[in-house]
């Protein structure tokens, strides 16, 4: 049945979360789940059968806290979009923009099931929150009559960069990485050269994604951030501004799952144990580890981690 009518059969809102398929996405929508779970709401998460497996202990977590909160492992044939098997999450992806692309193409594979699924749960949805980059979730959201948020999983400051950037297409004339561009518009001057901007889709390989991303993303309610009010008010102002959406500061969301012990589950296992680690950070003076971190998706050649090795030594310091 379609239309706000099915949606008013039952009082129990139903959130359906729906992310990118990659860590920095996924790990933050959990949050967002306990979140909403908290608050008494029921929750449908859709990931794939990998990914499920890399958040294990957040299922397990919510089951035993008994939250209100289903995951809803969808298949997810890469063979079908010429993916090595079991490509499944972007830190899987070796070639670039060509495979994102089949990745992304493949995930509107999923509309179908969704829909049958939501179709058959006692209560139905009240509303999809889903990445930017699920454009296809506008299609299951008004299939029941009922509205899409968009999700950022990052803060108003950034969403507000790299929108205004794409906005005014203000690399697309830059030859010089290193050059620092003026972002126009922006609520005090800020400059960010090329090499430096923040990852957006629009890109040659992306134009299909993009374009409906572009179609998509107008006529959602509006956009939820993984911020707080009191610490970006004025780029959430802004962003608002921008975008003519209303946006909602939630976060920091990592607090909702704050009962989650062993929070490095959260995502794919670490090669180090957590413990360990944190007894060597304990037995050092304070203010005397050098951290260094490449994120989830880094791609560094061997004589790239070899330099930065060798350097690190050198300093004579102890680090991670």
């Amino acid at each position: 049945m379609k239309g706000s009518a099915h949606g008013s059969q039952s009082k129990e809102p139903h959130f359906v979360l729906v992310p990118l398929l990659e860590q920095g996405h996924i790990i933050p929508m959990t949050d967002l789940a306990h979140l909403l779970a908290s608050h008494g709401a029921l929750v449908t998460f859709v990931t794939t059968p990998l990914n499920a497996l890399r958040i294990e202990a957040v299922i397990q977590h919510a089951k035993e806290s008994q939250l209100p909160i289903q995951f809803l492992p969808l298949a997810f044939n890469s063979a079908k979009a010429g993916l090595p098997e079991g490509s499944e999450n972007l830190d899987m992806l070796r070639h670039g923009v060509q495979e994102f692309a089949a990745l992304l193409e493949l995930c509107f594979s999923n509309k179908d099931p969704l829909i049958s699924y939501l179709r058959e749960h006692e209560t139905p949805p009240s509303c999809v929150i889903s990445d930017e980059v699920q454009p296809w979730t506008g299609e299951v959201a008004r299939e029941f009559g009922v509205p899409r948020f968009s999700f950022a999983g990052f803060s108003a400051f950034a969403s507000l960069c790299r929108d205004i950037s794409i906005l005014h297409k203000i690399y697309d004339n830059v030859t010089d990485e290193h050059q620092p561009v003026p972002l126009p518009g922006f609520p005090h001057p800020v400059e960010i050269p090329k090499n430096k901007s923040l990852l957006n889709f629009y890109v040659p390989g992306l134009e299909k994604v993009t374009e409906k991303m572009k179609e998509e993303n107008s006529k959602i309610y509006g956009v939820i951030v993984n911020t707080f009010q009191e610490i970006e008010s004025l780029y959430v102002d802004s962003y608002e501004k921008l975008t003519g959406k209303k946006v909602w500061a939630v976060g920091p969301m990592c607090l909702y799952n704050k009962g989650l012990k062993q929070m490095v589950s959260r995502g794919d296992k670490a090669s180090i144990d957590e413990e360990s680690c944190v007894r060597w950070l304990d037995s050092m003076e304070e203010g005397s580890v050098l951290f260094v971190n490449f994120g989830s998706l880094a791609r560094c050649v061997p004589l790239q981690l070899i330099e930065i090795a060798l350097g690190l030594e050198a300093s004579r310091k102890p680090f991670i």
